[in-house]
Formats: C-alpha cells, sequence, structure tokens
C-alpha cells in the first residue's frame, strides 16, 4: 500500500455502515462502460438501476474547534487575541468527492479528471447518496451520487462514482481513496493549491507581482475506502487511512467532520516606551489597562514630542555617527535644518499595508504542505484598500500566561484575518520577513509642511529563528515599536522626500527608503 501523507484531513462517514442495495444472479444488464463483449476489463461493474435501492447520507457541517473559543466572523473583536477561527463551515463554499489513485504513474491521473462528484448543501449538512450492487459473483461495489440516481438514469447527467470493497481493512481496493473536500481538483495536472495573484491594477508596490490570501475555505477528509465486515455479511465498514502513521482505522459516525487545512496570522502594531535591561518591552509612563485610548494617545504623544525635540538637540542617542556623517553629514545636516518638521502626532503614522517576503504561495493538497521552491513571493496580509492611522489601543500578555505582565500601547489595526493553508504546519523562516508599509499624514491645514498624504517608508524586520504555525489556529505575531523606531521612522521618511524622491500616491516599493529594526521587535504568540 503506498504511503500517503495526508497531513490533517478529518475521518468521516460511518462504521459498520449498512448500503442500501439488492443481490440477483441475473443484475448485470446496463453495460456502463459500452464494453459489448461485457469483459469488464477496467473493472467497472455492469449495474441494473432499477434494483438499486439509494440511501441518502450526510456530514456535519460542524467542523474541529479551536483550542480556546468558538469565532463565528473575521472582526477583530472575534479573531486574535487568543482566539479561534470557528467551529462551523463557512457559508458560500462548495463540496466535492475527489478520488485519488495512488496506484497511478502519471501524476497527472492521480486525481482522476473523471471521478469527482460536487455534492449539495442544505440543512447545515453535506448531503450525498449511496448504494451497493453484487456482481454474478457476490462482489459488492458501492455507489455514491449526489442525488438519488432514476431507475434509467441518463448517464451522461446522472454522475455517480463506484468503489470496489476490499477483503481486509489492510487492502485499499485499486489504491482508490475517496474524500469530501472543499476544493475540486480533478483533472488538473498536479494536487497544487496556489494562493491567488494580486490584481495589477489594485498593488501598490509590486507591479501586480505579490499574492493575496487564500481565505476560510479549505477543509478536507481522509482518504477512505470500503472493507467486508468480516462478522456480518449484510455490512460494509468504512476505514480510512491515518494521516500521519498510514494506520487503517474505523471510521466512527460520531465523527463526521471536516477539518480546516488553513491558519490565521495576525500582525498587531503596537507603540512602547523602549526595551529594558533585560530585553522586555516597557509601557509607556501611565498607560496601563485601565487606560482609555484616548489618554493613551495623549500620552503617547507627549513621549514622542520631547524625542522629536531631543532628535535635533542629540542626534547620536537616535543614530549611529557612521549615519549621521555619511553622504557628508547628509542626515547630520538634514536635522539641523528647517527641513524636518517633527511636529507629528502618534495618530499622524498610519499603516498601508503588511508583507511577507518570500512566502511559499504553493499548497500541496496531497502531502498537505507547502512547497518551498522558485513561487517564493512577497505575500499581502493586509488587503484593506485604505490606511489605518495609530488611534486604536492593543495589549497582550508577555511571557507565559500566568506572569500577569501586561504590555499596552497605541496601535493600528489593518490585517483582515487572513487564511492561509497551512498543512500539518508552516515554517516561516528569517528570510520571511516582514515589511510593513508606513507613512506620516497630518490633517490638511494651513500650518503643514507637507501636503497629506505626505511621508512614507517601509519597516521591515527579518525573524531571528524559526517560526511554526499550525491548522485550525488564529497566530499572533505583534509587532512593537519603540517610541526611538518612531523618531527615526519619521526622519527617513522626511529626509527622503526633502533631497528630492516624489512621493505619489502609489509608487513602486523600491522608491521608498527601509528602515531596519532589530528582530527582537517581532514578538510572536
Amino acid at each position: 500500500m503506498a504511503k500517503l501523507k495526508w497531513m490533517f484531513l478529518l475521518a468521516f462517514l460511518a462504521s459498520g455502515l449498512v448500503l442500501g442495495g439488492c443481490s440477483s444472479e441475473n443484475d448485470i444488464i446496463d453495460n456502463i462502460d459500452n464494453n459489448d463483449n461485457n469483459d469488464n476489463t477496467d473493472k467497472k461493474p455492469d449495474i441494473d438501476f432499477s434494483k438499486l435501492t439509494w440511501t441518502k447520507r450526510t456530514i456535519s457541517s460542524q467542523i474541529e474547534a479551536g483550542s480556546n473559543t468558538n469565532i463565528s466572523t473575521r472582526s477583530s473583536a472575534d479573531i486574535g487575541h487568543g482566539g479561534n477561527p470557528s467551529s462551523k463551515l463557512p457559508d458560500g463554499i462548495k463540496y466535492y468527492i475527489n478520488v485519488y489513485n495512488s496506484n497511478t504513474t502519471d501524476e497527472e491521473f492521480k486525481i482522476d479528471p473523471a471521478d469527482y462528484l460536487e455534492l449539495t448543501f442544505e440543512n447545515d449538512a453535506i448531503i450525498y447518496y449511496t448504494a451497493i450492487h453484487y456482481d454474478n459473483s457476490g462482489n459488492p461495489f458501492v455507489l455514491i451520487s449526489n442525488k438519488e440516481l432514476p431507475k434509467e438514469p441518463n448517464l451522461e447527467e446522472d454522475k455517480f462514482i463506484w468503489f470496489e470493497v476490499g477483503e481486509t481493512q489492510k487492502e485499499v481496493p485499486g489504491e482508490r481513496l475517496f474524500y469530501f473536500t472543499t476544493e475540486n481538483l480533478a483533472g488538473k495536472d498536479r494536487p497544487i493549491i496556489k494562493l491567488p495573484r494580486t490584481k495589477k491594477e489594485e498593488d501598490l508596490y509590486y507591479d501586480g507581482n505579490s499574492y493575496v490570501e487564500y481565505g476560510d475555505k479549505l477543509f478536507a477528509t481522509e482518504g477512505h475506502y470500503f472493507v467486508k465486515n468480516s462478522e456480518n455479511n449484510e455490512e460494509i465498514d468504512l476505514y480510512y487511512l491515518e494521516s500521519e502513521t498510514n494506520y487503517p482505522t474505523l471510521a466512527d459516525k460520531n465523527k463526521i467532520k471536516m477539518r480546516r487545512l488553513t491558519g490565521v496570522i495576525t500582525i498587531y502594531t503596537m507603540v512602547v516606551d523602549d526595551y529594558d535591561s533585560n530585553g522586555d518591552p516597557k509601557n509607556i509612563d501611565g498607560i496601563d489597562g485601565g487606560t482609555s485610548t484616548a489618554e493613551a494617545i495623549r500620552l503617547t504623544n507627549n513621549a514622542l514630542q520631547t524625542a522629536l525635540k531631543k532628535v535635533k538637540e542629540s542626534p547620536e542617542e537616535f543614530f549611529s555617527t557612521t549615519d549621521l556623517n555619511a553622504n557628508d553629514n547628509e542626515l547630520r545636516k538634514f536635522l539641523s535644518s528647517n527641513k524636518f518638521d517633527g511636529n507629528y502626532s502618534v495618530d499622524d503614522y498610519f499603516v498601508r499595508k503588511k508583507v511577507l517576503e518570500n512566502y511559499p504561495v504553493v499548497y500541496n493538497f496531497i502531502e498537505a504542505k507547502v512547497e518551498y521552491n522558485n513561487d517564493e513571493e512577497p505575500l499581502y496580509l493586509c488587503n484593506l484598500s485604505f490606511p489605518t492611522f495609530m488611534n486604536e489601543k492593543s495589549s497582550y500578555q508577555w511571557e507565559s500566561e500566568n506572569s500577569g505582565q501586561f504590555i499596552y500601547g497605541v496601535s493600528s489595526s489593518c490585517d483582515n484575518y487572513p487564511f492561509l493553508p497551512i498543512g500539518s504546519k508552516l515554517v516561516l523562516k528569517p528570510r520571511n520577513a516582514l515589511v510593513i508599509f508606513m507613512g506620516m499624514s497630518k490633517p490638511d491645514t494651513d500650518e503643514v509642511t507637507y501636503n497629506p498624504p505626505s511621508h512614507l517608508l517601509q519597516v521591515r524586520i527579518a525573524p531571528s529563528s524559526d517560526v511554526e504555525l499550525t491548522p485550525n489556529k488564529s497566530h499572533n505575531l505583534y509587532v512593537v515599536f519603540t517610541i526611538k523606531d518612531m523618531v527615526q521612522m519619521l526622519v527617513k521618511a522626511q529626509m527622503n522626500d526633502a533631497v528630492g524622491t516624489p512621493s505619489p500616491t502609489t509608487r513602486s516599493a523600491l522608491e521608498e527608503p527601509v528602515l531596519e529594526l532589530p528582530s527582537n521587535r517581532l514578538i510572536f504568540k
């Protein structure tokens, strides 16, 4: 039996499955393979449909819930901060049965282009029908359809899939496994799913050479097959192969659920004072759990304004001597000139987009893993079409859940909580740097130095070690900006504008200045 690596596909259907049918020595009537000599070399059964009894069956819309809380929407109030995606299949997706033949040498036909069914969904359940047919030798065949077929079906329109029944649980008849899924892969060259490419006219930074989320729509079951019941000839059992062990397991009718193969990556930005000697972030003085959003913005602005004044007086506290003296002291001269405008507030900063670099955009459905190969491209984690200003308040619990140490700070929300295919796991590596496209823009008044939208830049942070993501879970990634970081952002963005680089509303990613921040600014929880 070929070993299949179908990670994180869930068991479905019932043990001791009694399939309605009829047995007769004279039931070979309709030659469905159009083979006049009835030799059945292709093993397709010849069936008298008038003698079949179809049984309606269902798979529940309930799926495996997350470890914390069940979530039914994609709002910031429901997903994130330890929450998990819904335990119910979402609306608006389609359901299929695909057949996988592991014995086929041509990969193009491993997922048979003809053997698939599109199923209906009603009353919170996926609907399908089964029947049983016995040939003249008493060998059973199981038929599955998406409806109850008539006694005289039109085989061009009334589709069904047939399956042999194995003698023992260790035998997968014909090496043909079937599974329920929300992605029809029948007839594709390879069993792969590729993330959607960004529309060129909507891509602000990569000219259409980037990708966006897949969405909460990838679900499937294990690969299943039928086996004769060893104690009761009137029953046929259903088995599936364990994902990780390839071990045959009797299906349980009480666990008829599909499993989500995607996970959520949500990125939160937050402004803090600094990092202490232990490398832990520190709250801005006066901000705690009881501080209102308006008060948190006021206290952050006080700290930011103090720093923006200091950078003109003591630039060495914010920039290295090498940076200050580069290009004939260009940075030092800029800070001492009237070109630098330090009259900015924290809520003048905005996030435009968040991107993971070199993200694996190809997912192998059968092996249930992403493919790290040449298809590693920029992935947008923020698909909103407008900038989000830093005018909210967020928090997270630092270190262990029992430590009681919380960090609070002004933040912005940009993510729409993207769902990405993960399979058994997905590992983000240091090459998958996070790029945040940011900017600063004052209210449009006569006193401003730069008309909004004004200053734009990229903030780039690479993780120092691997970050492992798992399916059916909302993963929170925090980006912590210190007051010093906020000063450097404004200076770098303004200086880029001041020396002549244009700042259109839409620009190439290569035209914006880049601020590299250390890896400790990324906190994965």
